[in-house]
């Protein structure tokens, strides 16, 4: 058995920092080649001792939090933000966080050593086995303990619009299952000075992955097909209120008639929807009704609808709701429906009886969930109904529950509202934006994204960017819904990845007699 120094989990962490560089906003898709580094790290050799399992999970850890921590620091903004003793639980956030996540690498990696021992695996199926572990483990991260599928693999697909066509054939979970054997080519190749069969390896892959983008090519140039959302006129309204400003009562009176102004501009075509974020009425409708009821009358100018973010509140028992309601140009709610998945920490604090730092962290009271896969209807200008699927924040990040509800409200356009202003001008705002594009893009199905201080957009069903208002900018978008568009995942979801992992694990177990039945290694 053999031991790492420090240097090599400092070398590993780095290595996870740089591949980190291939998720959106940077793009940097090269940097996925580090990970070979740790990848020819772990890997078995006839003439060396082979390392313990519990280094090699302290490996994958330390890949895992430098995959991490640079990509998910803007998370601590939201604690600067808040401010006062909030900034003593930065360190937690911005280290604390990342380490935890990085133990599903570790776990990722162990598990990988511990089937190329099992199945007695030669460098080369390794590797292979080894992107297959990690993509396995970032699943499991996507949906254990409510999921956390943020800044996986599969992101790196948004950084480019062939990514994102091919995204809609395997889904995101298929593309990190790709960014991964992608980023380990280097470590085949090398393999590949002594075992021939792995440049059998790494051509598939790469012709795997040629035909790949070809089908995405395809897809990409398709025509949408028109719905009966298409051509729907839709005012985007991006109010732009600093956070440290939002709940200030005595503020109130001027963001509201902000919203109204901007609502009110005058318009090139008759509008159907006018969009505010989460939470643009900084109060809970239930106890002010009247005030939602004339600020909405105001800003449809007598004949469009407005979709906002706002509070709403039960008393017997107490419950509080993230909600957002469609209100009619009279005044009168068509729709209602709120937040379903919660965030941990932000929106309500697990095991809160035995956290004694809970109510600093997710405020006094919970959150409580709404029902999943409500739709929302809005009676355009000539009188066709549309079916929207509501979704505030944190909602856009899970593709399987996106396509679920999706499909159980029937909808035929996404609305995902959110307050990003928490965080700041940072790479977390262009991620969640990438989060949404890579929704559009699966389901092929338009996605209309407005946020508080941005980044606004009109996401056509490709998952490309039509139309957006700029961070930290006030102003308002008029964008035509497009057409749709039938992908691959909205039609099977992730059966397809949990296929494509299965026959590269079988390959991977399967090789060592592939090699003695071909005579090849």
């Amino acid at each position: 058995m053999r031991k790492f120094p420090l240097s090599r989990y400092a070398l590993a962490m780095a290595a996870g920092l740089v591949a980190s560089l291939a998720l959106p906003p940077i793009g940097l898709t090269l940097g996925l080649f580090a990970l070979s580094i740790p990848a020819l790290m772990v890997m078995r050799r006839d003439d060396t001792p082979h390392p313990t399992i519990r280094d090699v999970f302290l490996l994958g850890w330390a890949t895992g939090g430098g995959w991490f921590v640079v990509s998910l620091y803007w998370i601590s903004n939201a604690l600067v933000t808040s401010g006062g003793w909030h900034l003593l639980l930065v360190p937690l956030a911005g280290l604390g966080l990342p380490l935890f996540l990085g133990l599903f690498w570790g776990g990722g990696f162990a598990l990988a050593h511990a089937l190329t021992g099992a199945l007695r695996l030669g460098p080369v199926p390794a590797v292979v086995m080894l992107a297959a572990s990690l993509s396995a483990a970032e699943y499991l991260r996507g949906h254990v303990l409510t999921g956390f599928p943020w800044n996986a693999p599969g992101l790196v697909a948004a950084s480019h619009d062939l990514g994102l066509a091919a995204s809609s054939l395997i889904g995101y979970w298929g593309m990190g299952l790709v960014a991964l054997i992608f980023g380990m080519l280097p470590a085949l190749l090398i393999c590949g000075d002594r075992y021939r069969s792995a440049r059998l390896w790494g051509g598939a892959m790469l012709a795997a992955m040629a035909g790949l983008l070809v089908a995405a090519h395809m897809h990409l140039s398709s025509a949408a097909v028109n719905s009966s959302a298409s051509g729907m006129m839709v005012r985007l309204v991006q109010p732009n209120i600093a956070q440290m400003e939002k709940w200030q009562r005595d503020r109130r009176p001027g963001h509201l008639a902000a919203l109204v102004a901007a609502s009110r501009r005058p318009v090139t075509a008759p509008l159907d929807l006018i969009v505010w974020p989460e939470t643009a009425f900084a109060g809970s409708y239930d106890r002010e009704p009247g005030v939602l009821t004339a600020i909405t009358q105001a800003a449809s100018s007598g004949s469009t609808p407005v979709l906002t973010g706002v509070l709403r509140v039960e008393n017997d028992p107490f419950a509080l709701f993230n909600a957002m309601m469609v209100m009619a140009p009279d005044g009168e709610v068509l729709g209602s429906a709120s937040k379903a998945h919660l965030v941990p920490f932000g929106e309500y604090a697990p095991m809160r009886d035995y956290i004694p730092f809970a109510d600093a962290i997710a405020g006094p009271y919970d959150f409580s969930p709404g029902e999943a896969g409500v739709a929302l209807t809005i009676t355009r200008q000539d009188g066709r109904v549309i079916r929207i699927l509501p979704l505030i924040c944190y909602e856009i990040i899970f593709p399987g529950a996106v396509r679920r509800n999706f499909d159980r409200a029937e909808a035929e356009v996404m609305v995902v509202i959110t307050n990003d202003a928490w965080f700041g001008n940072s790479i977390g705002p262009r991620q969640h934006l990438a989060m949404a594009q890579m929704r559009a893009a699966e389901m092929g199905r338009p996605v209309v994204r407005v946020a508080n201080t941005g980044i606004s957009a009109m996401i056509n069903s490709s998952g490309m960017i039509t139309h957006r208002i700029e961070y930290g900018t006030a102003g308002v978008a008029d964008a035509f819904i497009g057409g749709t568009k039938a992908t691959y995942y909205h039609r099977f979801g992730d059966r397809i990845y949990l296929g494509m992992l299965v026959m590269v694990i079988l390959a991977a177990a399967l090789h060592p007699r592939l090699t003695r039945y071909m005579g090849r290694e």
